[in-house]
């Protein structure tokens, strides 16, 4: 038995969760954890509400809320959305005024400090005279200087580099669309080079899978020496102090203390503080992190060398990225308000359909495309097998070295090293395709066993209804012979257990 930390990006709560999200990390994370616990790992789904985001203090403005008011009300609609989307989070933390969060912020940057990592440094930031707001994220958009996309001047929402404001073209307003000037200021920053060390150490013992790989290659191992701001005058940030000041930092530098700090209050509420120090002190635990590719500067770079430096036995971090889910080839957008919002959605058209189809479409390597015409066409297909499916008796399934080979390929396609929801989703679906084109009653029911047994973590309605004890027996005995060879010897003990 392993034990893991498995966290989903921090949604910032400027609106509800849409379908974009969903097949992003929201749904990976849950699908993922569920399988750990299917294999018999201890396991913490944890995320929280990514209050401190200076797209945070626009909405507010844009809106006449407060924003840690609106951030409370939009992080109950996400809470719901997620739980009537069957994500079962153990714990999900509001970080607005919260002391677990910010204590644990200080912590790390105190950890750095210490280290010699933080430096101050004088940096180019834009300025929008009319508003009178320095643009570091939601108050400014530009071209990124690496790849020649629109994004904000945080982590390109493409390349997931760090841009640099002084080098980007087209600096504008979001807000008044007139053009921004650029301003020097002296600004906290992590040194990039000090973390090189510590970095290449991580990927050599754990490699990138590779989505990261190229990504990887050029900010590890290419001689990368880039300095990262994390202070923000003047905007939106964590309230923490250095150096006997009061400042504000990034939200992007707070992710993994926003994660420990879940970690920590999650295992408050149950009375049982100490087990979330053991997790970050024993160093056998494993953290799987769950989130965007646009994100991975500061998952894939930041968080693995606070771990190294502020844990003596830090745990074994994996990284699972995504692209973007498109809308009619559109982008989804929050602050736009196109979108097909998960939580309706889903009211209307079930939860497993929903899971279903949106694992099948998981833009995990390049972005995909959500359109309501081929999914209303899949869905009727899935709703003609599923009734199907709910009319076989499984009781009379034996075990068999079919059934085991299935069993070691399903195994293999959710091992935590080179797993995919995606390729989950395809068996899944090949094995609905198997049983519907059938026409062998011994093989419909295996078929219909397998799916019970192997569908809970993306289906958990459908596999609810085709469960009984005899095949929690079956997948038991399945389970227990799985490191043994499949032959007949080996499935006569499997029988015997």
């Amino acid at each position: 038995m392993s034990r893991y930390l498995v966290t989903i990006t921090p949604p910032t709560p400027n609106g509800d969760l849409h379908l974009g999200h969903m097949a992003g990390p929201f749904l990976a994370a849950d699908v993922f954890a569920k399988v750990r616990k299917m294999l018999g790992d201890e396991v913490v789904l944890l995320s929280y509400a990514d209050d401190y985001q200076s797209y945070m203090a626009r909405k507010g403005e844009e809106s006449g809320e407060h924003w840690l008011d609106l951030s409370r009300d939009n992080t109950r609609k996400i809470e719901k959305t997620m739980l009537a989307m069957g994500i079962d989070a153990d714990h999900f933390m509001h970080s607005g005024e919260n002391g677990f969060f910010i204590g644990r912020v200080q912590q790390h940057l105190n950890a750095l400090a210490e280290k010699g990592v933080i430096k101050r440094v004088e940096g180019a930031v834009p300025y929008d005279q009319e508003l009178e707001k320095y643009g570091y994220e939601a108050f400014a958009r530009g071209t990124c200087p690496e790849c020649g996309y629109s994004t904000d001047p945080s982590q390109c929402e493409n390349c997931a580099c760090y841009p640099d404001a002084g080098l980007m073209a087209n600096l504008h307003s979001p807000i008044t669309k007139k053009p921004l000037e650029v301003v020097k200021m002296t600004r906290l920053a992590v040194d990039m080079r000090a973390l090189s060390g510590v970095l290449k150490d991580h990927y050599i013992k754990h490699p990138a899978r590779r989505q990261l790989g190229a990504f990887i290659d050029q900010h590890v191992f290419s001689g990368y020496d880039q300095m990262w701001p994390i202070e923000r005058t003047g905007d939106a940030g964590i309230p923490v102090e250095f150096e006997g000041a009061d400042i504000l930092v990034s939200t992007w530098f707070s992710g993994l203390a926003g994660y420990e700090a879940a970690l920590t209050e999650y295992w408050a509420r149950k009375m049982r503080p100490a087990q979330a120090e053991r997790f970050w002190r024993e160093g056998d635990a494993k953290v799987a992190h769950f989130l965007g590719f646009d994100c991975s500067y500061s998952h894939a770079l930041i968080y693995p060398a606070i771990a190294s430096l502020v844990h003596e036995n830090p745990p074994e971090i994996y990284h699972y990225t995504n692209a973007f889910l498109k809308l009619d080839n559109e982008d989804f957008s929050t602050s736009r308000n196109y979108a097909i919002w998960a939580g309706e959605f889903v009211a209307e058209h079930g939860v497993d359909a929903v899971r279903f189809f949106l694992a099948i479409k998981a833009p995990e390597e390049v972005p995909e495309n959500f359109s309501l015409k081929e999914f209303l066409a899949w869905k009727d297909e899935y709703l003609r097998i599923g009734k199907s499916l709910l009319s076989v008796n499984t009781a009379g399934v034996s075990l068999s070295l079919s059934l085991a080979e299935a069993f070691a390929r399903w195994r293999s396609v959710v091992d935590k090293s080179g797993f995919s929801m995606r390729s989950y989703a395809s068996f899944i679906w090949d094995l609905f395709a198997s049983f519907s084109q059938s026409s062998d009653e011994l093989e419909r029911q295996e078929k219909a066993a397998l799916i019970a047994m192997l569908s809970g973590p993306l289906l958990p309605d459908l596999s609810k209804q085709m469960a009984s004890e005899y095949l929690a027996s079956l997948y038991g005995r399945l389970l227990a012979g799985a490191t043994a060879p499949l032959t007949a010897e080996a499935l006569a003990e499997c029988e015997a257990f």
